[in-house]
């Protein structure tokens, strides 16, 4: 479904598997803190794009896809890193096994950790699972979504 991007997020250095939930506008999204209505994805910024007149258009036109329902993914746009050790240093590596629920971090990216209960968020516990890792390999994230 085609979404315009609120300035908030247009702040960010966004890109593709951001989870997102709805703006104020009618069709407008926002950052997600935690829960989640869907992901954007901005096909004008994949490989395949690269050498067309359309690449990096949706950036410029503030325009995206959102995606919500029953999806598998493959991403490299995940957290990567624990969020204390984002915290605090040194970064510690996440360790993304399959069948492991996912959640959506404060900064709108796939994670295995419960970041609010991490950071003592006053709503506790994120009882948002977005779905499940199938599997990760090199970098890469292979996930069965549900949103």
């Amino acid at each position: 479904m085609p979404v315009t991007l609120d300035s908030t997020l247009l702040q960010t250095d966004w890109s593709s598997g951001l989870g997102v939930k709805w703006g104020a506008d009618l069709w407008s999204v926002t950052l997600s803190d935690g829960i989640c209505d869907g992901l954007v994805v901005d096909f004008s910024s994949d490989a395949g794009a690269k050498y067309t007149a359309s690449y990096l258009s949706g950036r410029y036109y503030r325009r995206a896809n959102l995606i919500f329902g029953n999806w598998l993914v493959e991403s490299d746009n995940f957290e990567q890193f624990t969020y204390a050790s984002r915290q605090l240093g040194p970064l510690i590596p996440i360790n993304y096994t399959p069948n492991t629920p996912l959640r959506i971090s404060l900064r709108g990216l796939l994670t295995v950790e419960d970041e609010w209960a991490l950071s003592s968020d006053p709503r506790g516990s994120n009882p948002q699972v977005v779905g499940l890792v199938s599997k990760y390999h090199q970098g890469v994230l292979i996930a069965q979504l549900s949103i």
